[in-house]
This record gives C-alpha cells, structure tokens and sequence, in this order.
C-alpha cells in the first residue's frame, strides 16, 4: 500500500508538471519540456538554432560549438508556489581544437505531499518529488559553420526512501553561415533530436519514459545600426514529440552590443518575454511566461571567463610562431656558424698549402658573412702580403726590380713583417746596381700607367711620386701625377653625386656603404666623414617622418579566411627553409609577401633566403646570379646593409675580373 500510494503521488507530481508546460497534452511530455535559461525560453522555445551559450546543451547540443569561453550558469524559477521549483546549471569549456565540453543538471523539485499509511491516515512529515537530469554534452566543428553534438543524459527520480535511475541520449547538428544580402547578415539552421535513447524510470513495478521528439530551427540575423553594433535575431521551431501533436515557437532578440538585450517569443500559444543585461563578463537573463496556471518568472546568470578561443588559437598561434621563430633562428645561426667555419678552416688550408689566392677567396667569403671576423681579417692580410711576395719573387727572378719592389711594399704594407722587409732591401740593392738608372726609372714608370689604366688612382698616384723620387724634373710622371690627382678628384665628386642620389631615393645604407669604404681606405678623409654624417641626419629625420606617416595611415586590412589561405604556403617556406631548399623557400614566400607582406615574419625570412641563396651562388663564383638575388633583398629591405655589403663586394670582384681579362 506504502509503495502504491508513493507510485500515485509519483504520477500526480510528473503529471502536475507536465500540465504546467502543455496542459492537454498531461502525462505525454518530458517534465523538462519547459528548457533552461532565460533567453531560450523568452524567445519562445525558438532555440534549435539560436546558439552561444551553455543552454545549448539542454536545446540543441550541436550549438554547444558556438560557446566562446569558460562559463558557468545558473536558472531558478518557481512553478506555481514556493513548493513547486525549477533549476538548472551548465558549465563549459571550450577547447581549442577538440570542440566545446558541458556538463549541466535540471531538477524539478515539488514538496509539501502528505505522507499516508496503507489505511488513508495521514503521517507526520511531508513527502517531495525530485527528478533530477544530469547531462554531459559535447560539440564539435566539423567542417567550417557545420558542427555536431552529443548529449548524454542520467534521469533520477527521488520520493522519500525510494529511487529510480534512467539513460538517455540527445543529438543535435548545426549549421550556420554569413550571407551577403541586404536582408540578413546570416542565417542558422539547428536539428535537435531529443531522447534518441528514451530515459526510462521504472516506478515500483510500472515505468515511465521521456518521449523521443524532434526539434528543427532556423534563425536569421541582421545588424541594424553599425554605430551602435546591434544584432537583430528572428528565430522559428519546429517541434514534434511522440504522443503529442507538432507545436510552433517563434522568438526575436534585439541586442545592442555586449550590454542589453530584449526578447519576446510565442512558445506554443503561450506568449514569452524577457531582457538580459551583460557587465564584465557576467550575464542577467530574465523571462516570463504566462500560463492557465499562472505566470512564471524566471531568472539566471551566468558569468563567463578565461580566454576566448579566438584569443586562444591567437595565442596558440604566438607560441607556435616562436616556436618557428626559434627554430629558424637556431637554424638562421647554425647555417652562418657552419659557414663561417667551413669557409675560414679552407682558407687556412690554402694557406698552409701556399695556395695564397684560394686563402684570399676564403677569407673573403667569411668576411662578407662577418666584416668583424677577427681571424679572417688576420689571414686576408697575411695571404695578400704572402701572395704580394710571391709575385715580387716571381718578377725578381725576370730581373722586373721596380715591379718587384712595389709587390715587395704592398705586402708590407698589408702584413708588416721581417720577411717582407729583407725582400725590399734586397730589391732596393738590386736596384742600386743597375748601371742603367734609366731602366729602373722605365719598370717603374710602367707600373704607375698600369696602375693609372687600371683607375687605381690613389696608388697610381703613390706610384709616380715613387718615378719623381728617382727623377725629379720626369715630365711625364708630372703629368700623370696631376691627371691622376684630378681623376681622384672627380672620383670623389662622382662617389658623392651617387650618395646625394641614393639618399634623395630613401637607401640611406646603400648611399652610407661606399662613402664608408672609401674612408676605411682614408681614415683622415674629413670631406667623407662630413658627407657621411650628413646622409646620417637625413636618415634620422626620414625614420621620424616615415613612424608619423604610419602612425596616420593604417594598413590594407585583409581578411581573416583570406590571411588563413596564406598559412599553408608560409609553413611549406619555412619547412623549405629549415631544410636549406632557399629557391623553394623563396618561391613559397614571395607569393604570401606579394599579397601581405606584413604577414607573420614573411618579410624577414625572405630576405635570409635571399641571403643565403645568394652566398651558395657566390661560393659557386656565379656572381651575376648572386646580384641577381641580392638585389631582391632590397626590394623587401631598401636599407639591408648586409645586402648592400654584399652587393658592393661583388661588384667590386666582378670589376677586379673584367680588368684581368681585359689586361
């Protein structure tokens, strides 16, 4: 009798509950059939595809996707007295690639039944009816704008000393897309089919189910206002459960920004509405809903924290560009070390083998990739005053004295040594013994116009103040000397004009390079050392223009989608380039910095492309193609002063070669 009286009061509370929400449709709904959360059930039950919070769960789970951040939410309402109350909660999480995780509960308690034995007599103590669901949802994108969700659900059911357990599952998928029209801004379409397992409670020996139902919604949105970032949202459902006939929902939201929100539904003849206020991350919802029963009125909150998943796949996106940022850079190092090395322990090869010009070109390959390298600045001055001996050697066995006397001096002069000294008084007394002064003026005379032909001016000049020294009144070494000094002249007029030019242009550095050699080559020069702080200072005041000029302009925005396409050229570059495959790496990234060259570090891993491609073609003697390359660099980087060393060295080799073969 116990058991059959707590069956009947069981029954009287699911029915009780049920009339709440459908009224002659008592018995053959879910007793959850109301939702949860205030926006859902203000907009009418029009929830199927109307998504972006934790409520998602109990509507459609396919909706739980759009869950942007960690959230925790709370509804209460009271159903028709204060013994008769209906809550929920929902927590969130979304992940940043395995989709979004909730787990949320709705309760229906309803107290205050009396308590009678097997004979009708009423007992001390009052009884109260709790069912309880317990739901563990899951979303997922599967493709972009059509996610799916799962929800699995534990129903208990509670009446004094006695309990029941029931399974059941819920499955739902979504799809939403933006739409360029002058109607809407986009539209969703959300399918929700509820209890696809049914939730079956077995009441002492008869049970009870929650009926299998399908819920389809379509939602369209527009922006009314730019200025006041509103969003317009028109929402209609479509719901059929089994034993009960298809009801309509319609709703609409209003919202202004990320602070109000006011809503109105029709929720199967029953019309809703509500409003919601947002502040720093924490949300009131409120609805009411008028029924034959009375009108309910219900409330929640949620607060929603953490970071969202845009900031998180942003800072994802940061951790793993430093992760390749990192990786080029030990690459970028290693590449440079090694290169460095290899070409600096070649060159001490070559001239431990006496092999003067292969340890000249070694060297200065190492300088190019670093001027400040100590130990190749030592042994390019060691192998030019080695090889400047060797030749002087060479032209002393051919009795050339005058030749070999100025080999002798250049390699004291690039490497000061004993040996270099003895070989020049040596010569020097060769010289002395001559009975023909004449010859000696003639070899040395010839050396100054081979000098002067080959527009080495400054030793051209050193080289005829060498003939006066031997004849004072020499004619024609006065005549070379002056017209030597007068092509140094306009040498120095020219180097200028070229500077003046590159810096009208914006290539400060390239205009700085040339004028900095030429004082390297005369320390005291003070007419360089003045031009070259004058191209300084227009270069300061062109970086202060050109920062207010950014500062006033912004950039060409491109668009997400259209930045995300980029993505997979950029990464096989850098794959490309951590592989030392420069051509390929180049080919990958000219086509992203064509269409953003602000993207990621596109612009900066170009130019150490270029560099690298072009010291392969370098190190193979293939000069042009080493120009060719360099050049680029400062298509990306007008004011590279590596490109600029590199290309003025090369040039500067070119030149060397042309006046070899033409000699």
């Amino acid at each position: 009798m116990r058991r059959g009286a707590a069956a009947m009061a069981v029954l009287a509370g699911l029915a009780l509950s049920a009339q709440a929400h459908a009224g002659d449709d008592a018995g053959t709904i879910s007793p959850f059939g109301l939702g949860a959360g205030c926006r859902g059930i203000a907009m009418g039950g029009a929830a199927a595809a109307v998504w972006g919070d934790s409520y998602a769960l109990f509507w459609n789970p396919a909706g739980l996707f759009r869950v942007d951040r960690d959230e925790a939410s709370l509804f209460h309402t009271s159903l028709f007295d204060e013994s008769a109350t209906y809550s929920s909660m929902a927590i969130s999480h979304p992940f940043l690639e395995m989709g979004v995780v909730s787990f949320g509960a709705i309760q229906l308690r309803v107290g205050g039944i009396e308590q009678r034995d097997a004979s009708n007599m009423l007992l001390d103590g009052e009884l109260s009816d709790v069912q309880t669901r317990y739901a563990l949802g899951y979303a997922r994108e599967i493709v972009r704008g059509f996610s799916v969700g799962l929800n699995l659900k534990l129903d208990r059911f509670t009446q004094g000393q006695y309990g029941a357990n029931g399974f059941g599952l819920d499955a739902g998928i979504g799809l939403e897309a933006p739409v360029r029209s002058a109607a809407v801004d986009g539209i969703a379409i959300g399918i929700s089919v509820t209890n696809a397992i049914e939730p079956t409670i077995k009441l002492v020996e008869r049970e009870a189910g929650d009926p299998r139902g399908v819920r389809a919604g379509f939602s369209a949105w527009r922006s009314l206002s730019e200025r006041l970032r509103d969003r317009l949202v028109i929402a209609i459902d479509v719901e059929k459960t089994r034993f009960s006939e298809t009801s309509l929902h319609l709703g609409a939201e209003y919202r202004m920004g990320s602070v109000f929100a006011l809503r109105g539904g029709w929720d199967a003849g029953i019309p809703t509405f509500g409003c919601g206020v947002e502040a720093r991350r924490l949300l009131f919802d409120y609805a009411y809903r008028s029924t034959d029963l009375g009108g309910n009125h219900l409330f929640s909150l949620a607060v929603r924290f953490g970071a969202s998943r845009s900031e998180k796949s942003e800072r994802a996106r940061r951790l793993h560009d430093e992760e390749i940022r990192n990786e080029i850079e030990t690459r970028i190092a290693s590449y440079e070390n090694g290169s460095v090395n290899t070409a600096l322990n070649e060159g001490r090869a070559c001239f431990a083998q006496n092999d003067y010009a292969c340890a000249i070109d070694r060297f200065r390959r190492v300088l190019l990739w670093s001027p400040s390298n100590e130990p190749a600045q030592d042994g390019l001055r060691r192998a030019t005053a080695a090889l400047a001996i060797a030749d002087g050697d060479s032209l002393m066995t051919k009795g050339r004295y005058a030749e070999a006397l100025y080999s002798y001096r250049e390699a004291q002069k690039n490497f000061p040594s004993d040996e270099a000294v003895d070989r020049i008084k040596r010569c020097d007394q060769r010289l002395q013994e001559l009975s023909n002064a004449e010859r000696m003026i003639d070899w040395t005379l010839a050396n100054a116009i081979d000098l002067y032909t080959k527009q080495n001016w400054a030793e051209a000049v050193s080289a005829f103040k060498d003939v006066l020294a031997l004849d004072p009144k020499h004619e024609l070494a006065l005549d070379y000397l002056a017209r030597a000094r007068e092509m140094m002249r306009e040498q120095y007029e020219q180097l200028f004009v070229a500077a003046d030019r590159l810096a009208a242009s914006g290539r400060y550095a390239a205009a700085i390079q040339p004028l900095a050699v030429e004082l390297e080559r005369n320390p005291t020069d003070v007419r360089v050392e003045a031009k070259i702080a004058e191209i300084e200072a227009l270069r300061k005041k062109a970086e202060i223009a050109q920062a207010k000029a950014a500062a006033q302009n912004r950039p060409v925005q491109i668009s997400s989608d259209d930045l995300e396409r980029l993505r997979p050229s950029y990464q096989r570059g850098i794959d490309s380039f951590t592989r030392s495959d420069f051509a390929h790496a180049i080919a990958e990234w000219e086509g992203v910095y064509r269409v953003a060259p602000q993207y990621e570090q596109v612009s900066d891993y170009l130019v150490k492309a270029y560099q690298y491609l072009g010291m392969e073609y370098y190190a193979d003697h293939e000069y042009e193609r080493a120009l060719e390359v360099w050049n680029k660099i400062l298509v990306v980087d007008p004011d590279n002063e590596k490109a600029i060393r590199y290309i003025g060295k090369t040039t500067e080799e070119l030149s060397k070669l042309e006046k070899l073969t033409t000699r």
